[in-house]
């Protein structure tokens, strides 16, 4: 049995999957916040400003149209590609994940790009 996690992913507020599932004598950190803020009341709050407050917004509204799919959802997608944007500009660490160049097309540019290969002489 693997003695290292190899996949990792988040699923929710406070749980976290990881995959080969992690045996008894093995030991796993996980860095991040240790307690979660929890909207419950009417007044609790965050601390954002007001340049954040739009792509948050913006990004509700699209997964909102998840539901409803086809062409308003494709039309909320920028939406969603700038709510990483703002996310990245917090934490430069999310620009090098799998998820932020998949929603950039970061990854479908550089394979759509032809690579220029020298013959070989035989």
């Amino acid at each position: 049995m693997p003695s290292t996690v190899k996949v990792w992913m988040p699923a929710g507020i406070s749980l976290v999957f990881v995959w080969p599932a992690v045996t008894v004598n093995t030991t796993v950190s996980v860095e991040g916040i240790t307690t979660a803020p929890v909207l419950v009341n009417g007044g609790d709050f965050i601390d954002i400003g007001q340049e954040e407050l739009g792509p948050l917004l913006n990004y509700a509204l699209h997964v909102l149209t998840f539901k409803e799919g086809g062409l308003r959802f494709q039309g909320t997608m920028k939406y969603y590609v700038d709510f990483l944007d703002a996310c990245a500009e917090k934490n430069g660490r999310i620009r090098l994940s799998n998820m932020y160049r998949w929603a950039q097309g970061l990854d479908i540019k550089r394979a759509q790009t032809m690579l220029q290969t020298k013959p070989v002489n035989s």
